[in-house]
């Protein structure tokens, strides 16, 4: 029975900082959704004095090919990507896949059907005993 106290007591941990984090990146979220209206009618605005002034581009001759280095840093971006991947396991605080980290940390925590059904035989035998109280 406390086995499955401590689990329940983690569970609620991790629960309550997974619900903590949705709603400080829904808010954030938000808070920058209505920044980006602001700045997009202000941008619109510079936009339209700023070609006023002037016809002329400096990314209207852009070249399509991609230079080396950004091929170098792509493949070392992804690289460092599968390192992390593989790293895993570790659910950092403040880190931007620490909402998926948890999810997937609580899906790990959800009981096997073996437990489930020893829990179910526990808890039947427990009121049978007529220890309802700890069964709850």
């Amino acid at each position: 029975i406390s086995e499955y106290q401590e689990g329940l007591l983690k569970v609620g941990k991790y629960l309550a900082r997974y619900v903590a984090v949705r709603q400080r990146r829904l808010s954030l979220a938000a808070k920058l959704q209505s920044e980006d209206r602001f700045m997009d009618v202000e941008d619109d605005n510079i936009s339209e004095v700023s070609s006023s002034f002037s016809e002329m581009s400096a990314y209207t001759t852009r070249s399509t090919k991609e230079s080396s280095a950004s091929v170098i840093s792509s493949s070392a971006s992804k690289s460092r990507g599968s390192r992390r991947q593989k790293k895993g396991g570790k659910i950092r605080a403040g880190s931007p896949g620490e909402e998926m980290a948890l999810v997937e940390h609580l899906k790990g925590m959800s009981l096997a059907i073996g437990a489930q059904k020893e829990l179910k035989s526990l808890l039947v035998v427990l009121t049978q005993l007529g220890k309802e109280d700890v069964a709850r």
